[in-house]
């Protein structure tokens, strides 16, 4: 008898250690975002009457290396970098940005003919669009910083006709990770409003 207690007794030590293992070894699952584009953002603002017939390329976009990551990144001060454990991209973090870009200097140039690097040799280009995305992060809470350094080249011969940096920074609603990304998503916004002021004058 004593022997039939203590297995049974050691029986349920062990079924309730690997509940409470499982348990604890569940980890919640992640959560997923995407950048918004502008006309997301604002389905109310105003397009251009006349279409544009000019050709956009945009790329090649880079990106540094430390947030072209699969998990969020964001920051506790000016050296230091948390990455998320949970909160993650839908995709490739570059391709969003890239995405995004594109669909909004479209939109703003009233055209549909915006092409992603690489695009065919044979698509006749009539402005290029290169970008470095030095940074894209920032602090919960408090304000997303964007800087990015751009240059428009025109035509097959990719004559220089403008560079650029721009600095911005977009304040973020609360603490949430929702929050954070909207403000990413504004940041491109700005961006893509002063690449498009940028090609207005050269239309």
């Amino acid at each position: 008898m004593k022997f039939i207690s203590f297995f049974c007794n050691t029986l349920l030590i062990l079924v309730i250690a690997s509940c409470l293992s499982g348990c604890m070894g569940k980890s919640p699952p992640p959560n997923f975002y995407i950048l918004t584009p502008l006309q997301e953002i604002q389905q109310n603002s105003p397009e251009s009457a006349t279409e544009s017939t000019i050709a956009i390329g945009i790329g090649p976009v880079t990106l540094a290396d430390y947030i072209d990551q699969p998990k969020i990144i964001t920051r506790t001060g000016d050296n230091q970098l948390v990455r998320a454990e949970f909160e993650q991209w839908a995709g490739s973090f570059k391709d969003s940005v890239t995405n995004v870009l594109a669909e909004n200097i479209g939109l703003l140039q009233a055209t549909e003919q915006v092409h992603i690097y690489p695009w065919r040799l044979s698509l006749p280009i009539d402005y290029q669009i290169q970008l470095d995305i030095l940074r894209c992060d920032g602090v919960l809470g408090k304000e997303v910083q964007l800087v990015a350094r751009w240059s428009v080249f025109q035509g097959r011969d990719k004559k220089l006709l403008v560079t650029n940096r721009s600095n911005i920074r977009e304040p973020v609603g609360d603490m949430s990770y929702a929050s954070f990304v909207a403000a990413q998503s504004k940041a491109l916004e700005r961006l893509s409003r002063e690449i498009s002021q940028a090609l207005h004058p050269l239309n």
